[in-house]
């Protein structure tokens, strides 16, 4: 059933799907056409669905990023980073974290400011732009052109900030 060329459109359908349909105080269950698929309706749990787990705590969190911008002849260029501690976002790829010291004093031309909300994280967002003649030497990023970070799977955080800059 998973289109192979569009699965977040798949995904986000068959949730919205659940969340209109499959509703234990009203279920439809004789009118849904899927339910030759439902293990609730085999097993007459669907009363006892979805289970819902207690909320954690959501914790605020800060998180800076610095995007540095490098043009030559031909094209312009940054860094981005793939996250690969077991924390959100893991595997995907973002621009580099810089740390709270090294922003007190540095020479950004554009800052922008998110408030980014997960089910347990409060994220305060904070991203720089350093326009550079040559992009930093930052132990495991990867330089790619501008254009190229379509070809990426990235942090919705990510895309907002992306999405403020126009190049």
């Amino acid at each position: 059933w998973l289109d192979r060329e569009h699965p977040r459109l798949f995904n986000a359908a068959i949730m919205e799907f659940g969340a209109l349909h499959c509703t234990p105080q009203q279920p439809d269950c004789v009118h849904c056409p899927l339910q030759i698929y439902c293990q609730a309706y085999a097993h007459h749990t669907v009363e006892q669905l979805p289970v819902r787990k207690a909320r954690p705590k959501v914790q605020r969190r800060e998180m800076n990023y610095a995007i540095y911008l490098y043009r030559d002849a031909s094209a312009l260029f940054t860094l981005i980073h793939k996250r690969t501690e077991k924390d959100i976002w893991q595997h995907l790829w973002e621009f580099p974290q810089q740390s709270a010291d090294a922003m007190s004093n540095d020479k950004a031309v554009k800052e922008l400011h998110f408030t980014h909300v997960l089910s347990h994280q409060k994220l305060i967002a904070t991203f720089r732009v350093y326009p550079v003649a040559q992009l930093p030497d930052i132990p495991q990023t990867t330089a790619i052109r501008w254009e190229e970070l379509d070809d990426y799977a990235l942090s919705r955080l990510t895309l907002k900030a992306i999405e403020q800059l126009h190049f």
